[in-house]
């Protein structure tokens, strides 16, 4: 879990799920995540009207367009996902496709240095298992990119693996498999394809030429209000809070308190919903703004005092843990009700329940 967490509050990129909150209670971690309403690509290929239950070059695109760019901002710094695969990209209620379930997530100082099997066998690079290769890097998501792309225009996968048992079966099945361009994918996009899923690694696409390809750029689009170019890929202006122990004087060196949370910065705001910058006095995790008193009842909730008193040892305002609370919880706004809603029951399950 130490890496996945890692990588998410390291990456801030729009087509990269982001990370709300991380606690790590006495007996259970838990990584809270922005909600992803849409689903995933799998299930909105196999719920498409086409018969072939496959998508438009169009649609396919616009979400290639968006997961190579995500690849090329975590490549340039040396982080390979490792499990790319239509299960794992989910889509915000814009329609914008995330990279989700960073759990293989790692770094990767060589395109050789890794040597751990993992991974979606259907999705894996040959390189991963061949004994003479030595090692894989950032190569092996450009392959599993390939083949959800693949999946994407025509509808099944490319090699037609779906019945190996084993990552022997598979590497061997590899050496003799050659790419076949089905009708539904036209010339343009099978020619990114084949680059993208040669067997020669080093001779592989990289992510950053997918993202900046013909056919993926054939229709620009704008960069949306918010996102900025940086370096060679679009960015999210959401920033990142550093990682902040219980332990450290912010907190007020709360030692023995076997919690530690991980809030990324940039997602804060006022109680009233206004956004405003994370309040680094306070510390990575002190919710900037009050509103309402105390405890009590108000609206039928009656705040734990135990998990008020332990959210207030984080760094959480008190004022502010009760009214939102009292007042339902996450609301619209995201950002802070959510965090602060989000970080309550999982302390409450902790201590056995709300009163």
């Amino acid at each position: 879990m130490d890496d996945e967490v890692n990588a998410l509050a390291t990456i801030r990129h729009r087509g990269v799920c982001y990370m709300l909150e991380f606690v790590k209670l006495r007996r259970s971690a838990h990584i809270v995540i922005e909600y992803l309403p849409g689903g995933t690509l799998k299930g909105m290929v196999r719920r498409n009207v086409h018969p072939h239950r496959r998508l438009g070059e169009s649609e396919a695109r616009h979400i290639f367009r968006q997961l190579s760019s995500a690849l090329a901002y975590m490549h340039e710094r040396r982080m390979v996902h490792r499990d790319v695969k239509v299960d794992n990209v989910m889509f915000d209620r814009h329609g914008n496709a995330k990279l989700v379930d960073l759990g293989f997530t790692t770094k990767a100082n060589t395109d050789t240095s890794l040597k751990e099997h993992c991974g979606t066998l259907m999705y894996a690079a040959p390189e991963i298992y061949d004994p003479k290769a030595g090692g894989y890097g950032r190569p092996v998501d450009v392959f599993a990119l390939g083949v959800t792309l693949f999946f994407m225009l025509a509808g099944h996968y490319p090699f037609h693996t779906a019945h190996v048992q084993s990552a022997y079966e598979l590497w061997k099945a590899l050496q003799k498999a050659t790419l076949k361009q089905p009708e539904s994918v036209g010339d343009g996009a099978f020619t990114l394809l084949r680059g993208m899923l040669t067997m020669d690694a080093a001779a592989r696409t990289n992510a950053e030429a997918c993202y900046r390809g013909a056919w993926t750029r054939l229709r620009e689009e704008s960069v949306v209000d918010g996102e900025e170019e940086e370096g060679n890929v679009v960015l999210s202006s959401r920033a990142v809070s550093p990682v902040a122990s219980p332990q450290s004087p912010q907190y007020g060196g709360q030692a023995g308190l076997d919690v530690s949370v991980l809030t990324p910065g940039g997602l804060g705001g006022t109680f009233e919903g206004t956004r405003a910058p994370w309040d680094q006095e306070a510390g990575a995790g002190a919710v900037v703004g009050t509103a309402g008193k105390g405890g009590g009842g108000v609206g039928g909730f009656t705040v734990n005092e135990e998990v008020l008193d332990r959210m207030v040892k984080l760094g959480f305002d008190r004022d502010t843990v009760c009214a939102t609370m009292q007042d339902g919880g996450a609301g619209e706004e995201g950002g802070v009700r959510n965090q602060i809603s989000a970080t309550y029951f999982l302390f409450a399950g902790d201590v056995g329940g709300v009163k």
